[in-house]
């Protein structure tokens, strides 16, 4: 919650969120209507560059979590309703959490294929011992990807700002690994864990380790739609 308590202030040194920008453009008034922003000063207030906005601005637009128009030479912007919604979902999960009760997120997707980089990474022999450690159990060397609905965005960008377990990364002769926060979760009533590695790339993809094969063991394939309920308070 610190992050958003200095967001009105002051320059983020961490990535900047879906949350950041629309609590940007809140501020600046667009969710009353069209409303003009200048690239320069969210830069500026974020510490990157100008093109790093309008690539967020994008994202946004796309998950049709803002409107975006050009007048003239300026960017016009208007949250729409589900960006709304988006943004009050997100602050009630808050209010939960900062009240201190026992918290669980239950995300929904569907099924995709991943890139085949999970088995590589999840079969390496010292992330599996901590694996082991962390969570009580040898995780099956592959993971379940899901690409997450849009009624769970807010909550999966509240999830990747979690400490979680942190499940250190380490060096080999040829190649660095990162770190991998972990999450303890279930689907149904299989045991499993959400896991965000420190250089992922997906904003909309959640991996997910088990003891078994999932796929396999729930009669999952491509397009199932599937719940996550994800531990934060471990």
């Amino acid at each position: 919650m610190e992050k958003y308590k200095t967001l009105a202030h002051e320059p983020l040194a961490m990535p900047i969120s879906e949350i950041d920008v629309l609590v940007a453009l809140c501020e600046q008034g667009a969710q009353q209507g069209w409303k003009g922003v200048k690239l320069n000063q969210l830069a500026s207030r974020f510490s990157t560059s100008k093109q790093t906005i309008l690539r967020r601005l994008r994202l946004l637009e796309s998950k049709n979590l803002i409107k975006r128009r050009k007048h003239g030479r300026q960017h016009q912007v208007w949250i729409t309703e589900h960006g709304i919604a988006f943004l009050v979902r997100t602050k009630r999960v808050i209010e939960r959490v900062l009240e201190n009760q026992p918290h669980e997120l239950v995300l929904s997707g569907r099924v995709v294929d991943g890139m085949g980089e999970g088995k590589y990474y999840v079969g390496q022999r010292f992330y599996r011992l901590q694996f082991k450690e962390k969570l009580g159990f040898s995780p099956y060397p592959g993971t379940l990807d899901l690409m997450v609905d849009r009624n769970s965005v807010g909550d999966l960008e509240l999830l990747r700002n979690q400490p979680g377990l942190l499940v250190k990364g380490f060096k080999t002769k040829n190649r660095t690994f990162g770190d991998v926060r972990v999450f303890p979760a279930r689907i149904h009533n299989t045991e499993c864990a959400v896991v965000f590695p420190e250089r992922g790339h997906h904003r909309d993809i959640i991996e997910i380790v088990a003891p078994q094969n999932l796929r396999r063991s729930l009669g999952l394939k491509n397009g199932d739609r599937v719940e996550v309920r994800v531990w934060t308070r471990t």
